[in-house]
């Protein structure tokens, strides 16, 4: 889908993006809470100070979620940050901070805006779905009606030169774009709550005016048979007077008024009820209700249909709680909205303190006598012949980690490369000298096949590595095991991966010592 077209490219921008805004959101949550006006001067110099710190994807660093100092003339206050439980606490005074007493939109443009740009993201694609689902279901109804019953007759007679007939489908105009145009420069996915709205309100209303109108035409032609009937019957038992009594003309238009009514009611709540499962907005279930409600009123007048009083009623009551559901769930979502956003950024400021962390213990130096026995073990021409300077290489990343090692991503001279090296706690002589021939082993080993060995470096005991040639698609295990990898076939590439598997295989028993214990995890790709 054109949705996801450039999401790898974009990747580094949306992480920037995310990081901004989390710290937007977070600056204006603290304002709100504390009592503060927010100034746009001042947002915009957070703003600016966020994104112009260094940090992961090429995108700002969010600062911890520390106490926060506000000061008001004199005095200086200190409060901590909202946890998540407080966000989704339903507390009056928190909501009167957050959101508009009746719309439930956030009092904050930029909060609402980030609202908004949420549910794009997560409810867009199946709001599309529901409307096509919901077209699908008035094809197959038409189907349906248009059938013959055991008498040869329609069930639903149709008369296409009739306007109702046409315009129960008008929606379509505007469903078939919004359901068919899948790519991210859609004009509806900017504001698909208002197109939604507008869909699911032409469909009701138009459903309505059919519904009418067959109501209608049911009445007049039941008071046209029952007129012949009256007249043609030479039988004494026909007694006009009678049937008169019997207002069997009046029955017949309230049965059909109040299925009209009814019916539309039906599609009415159902309409509603789509529109708060797919997050509309409050405000626009409220107008999706009033209008469709007035429209039944327009059409029962239109069509000289009657309106008992007794569905009245028992339409408002589920209206009514419709529109309360509506309200605690757009104000429910919302805060959810909030404290999911607040995790992030938490998850964002402890992912930055790791880093920090395991960069510092990376670097970690060692003891003199760690080191005297370091130099010890590795003093070799061999091993000086080598030996890589330790400064050349930029760690990044541990990528892997083993019993007695991890494997580390860094840079050496701008190309990248994958680091082997001993954990600090599993150093020992024994450990050194075994890690030692393996370097050794490693450094003879030439083969298009073989991961292509680079050289070693040390600096103290708790930086002793071999740098290897890396390699971005990971070990075989893992590839066969991905989504990519389910994709493979034999053709192309599994069988190339084979035999390049088993011709680094022979050479490395042609070299010995022989290698005995194999995995797909000990060969990459």
């Amino acid at each position: 889908m054109g949705f996801f077209s450039t999401w790898r490219k974009e990747k580094e921008d949306v992480n920037t993006m995310s990081l901004v805004r989390m710290e937007r959101l977070y600056d204006e949550m603290q304002k709100r809470k504390n009592g503060d006006v927010v100034h746009s001067a001042d947002r915009t110099a957070s703003f600016l100070h966020s994104s112009s710190r260094g940090g992961r994807g090429g995108g700002g660093v969010a600062t911890p979620l520390v106490d926060v100092h506000t000061t008001t003339g004199k005095s200086t206050t200190t409060s901590s940050a909202p946890s998540p439980q407080e966000l989704t606490a339903h507390t009056r005074e928190l909501d009167a901070t957050l959101f508009y007493r009746v719309s439930c939109r956030f009092l904050d443009p930029t909060l609402e805006q980030l609202y908004q740009e949420y549910c794009q993201v997560e409810w867009y694609v199946r709001a599309r779905n529901t409307v096509m689902v919901m077209m699908m279901l008035h094809i197959v109804f038409f189907i349906v009606t248009s059938m013959k019953s055991t008498t040869a007759e329609d069930l639903l007679p149709k008369d296409f030169k009739r306007p109702e007939e046409w315009v129960q489908w008008a929606y379509f105009f505007a469903a078939v774009p919004f359901v068919a145009w899948v790519d991210e420069d859609s004009p509806f996915r900017r504001r698909w709550k208002i197109a939604v709205t507008l869909i699911l309100l032409t469909f009701i209303c138009g459903t309505q005016m059919w519904l009418g109108y067959q109501g209608s035409a049911s009445t007049a032609e039941f008071r046209k048979l029952l007129l012949v009937d009256l007249t043609s019957s030479p039988s004494p038992l026909c007694n006009r007077t009678a049937y008169d009594d019997l207002h069997l003309g009046q029955i017949n238009k309230n049965l059909l008024s109040a299925f009209v009514a009814l019916a539309a009611i039906f599609l009415i709540l159902i309409g509603s009820t789509l529109a708060v499962v797919i997050r509309l907005d409050f405000p626009q279930v409220v107008l999706l209700l009033a209008a469709s409600s007035a429209a039944l009123v327009a059409v029962l007048h239109l069509y000289a249909l009657s309106m008992q009083a007794v569905i009245v009623v028992s339409y408002a009551s589920p209206g009514f709680l419709l529109c309360m559901a509506c309200y605690h769930s757009d104000r429910s979502a919302r805060r959810s909205f909030l404290a999911k956003i607040h995790v992030e950024k938490e998850n964002a400021d402890l992912q930055f303190t790791l880093n920090k962390a395991e960069k510092a213990l990376l670097n970690d130096p060692a003891c003199d006598a760690e080191t005297h026995a370091v130099r010890q073990v590795l003093k070799s021409k061999h091993l000086e012949m080598i030996q890589i300077p330790f400064a050349d290489l930029k760690f990044e990343k541990i990528i892997g980690r083993g019993a007695s090692g991890e494997v580390i991503k860094a840079s050496y001279l701008g190309t990248s490369v994958v680091c082997k090296r001993m954990r600090r706690d599993a150093i020992s002589l024994p450990s050194i000298q075994r890690f030692r021939e393996e370097i050794e082993l490693m450094s003879c080993l030439r083969h298009p096949n073989i991961v292509q060995f680079i050289g070693a470096s040390w600096d103290n005991c708790s930086n002793v590595c071999m740098v290897l040639e890396y390699m971005e698609h990971g070990d075989m295990h893992s590839v066969l095991h991905s989504a990519i990898g389910r994709s493979f076939v034999w053709s192309d590439p599994l069988l190339k991966m084979a035999v390049g598997a088993v011709s680094g295989m022979l050479y490395l028993h042609s070299q010995g010592p022989p290698i005995r214990i194999w995995a797909s995890s000990m060969f990459t790709w």
